[in-house]
């Protein structure tokens, strides 16, 4: 472990930022990284990780533990459920956020029950658009 102690004090007459910058990359793709001495870097390439991260956003925007994210948390599983499990779980917590992670995750769960769904909803939002290829 190392000491992350400031070992000089800052100059009081000048001003100092602290940024942070996120980059999303595909895969085998490269990226230049200017600082690397002091810049922190984080490979988010599994949905436990993503997860972690909505913690830590919740934790810094004061909401509750786990939030809204506790309830999508089966998402990380959803390749090893049956469809009788998948169907409890979509009747259960159908939003957005879900429908496009099957979109993308799960194109046969969301071409058999998620798009008849949207396609039948009186009201369509921007997004069910999106997801129908509407927009």
């Amino acid at each position: 472990m190392t000491d992350q102690s400031l070992q000089k004090a800052l100059d009081e007459n000048k001003g100092l930022t602290q940024s942070r910058l996120t980059k999303n990359l595909l895969k085998d793709a490269t990226d230049f990284i200017q600082d690397y001495a002091s810049s922190q870097v984080m490979l988010v390439d599994d949905l436990q990780k993503v997860k972690k991260i909505l913690y830590e956003i919740n934790k810094m925007t004061n909401q509750p533990e786990g939030g809204k994210w506790d309830k999508l948390g089966f998402v990380h599983r959803w390749r090893q459920m049956n469809k009788e499990t998948k169907d409890f779980h979509y009747s259960e917590y159908s939003c957005h956020e879900l429908n496009f992670f099957l979109k993308r995750h799960d194109s046969t769960y969301f071409e058999s029950i998620v798009r008849p769904f949207l396609i039948n909803k009186l009201g369509k939002s921007f997004m069910d658009l999106f997801l129908l290829d509407m927009d």
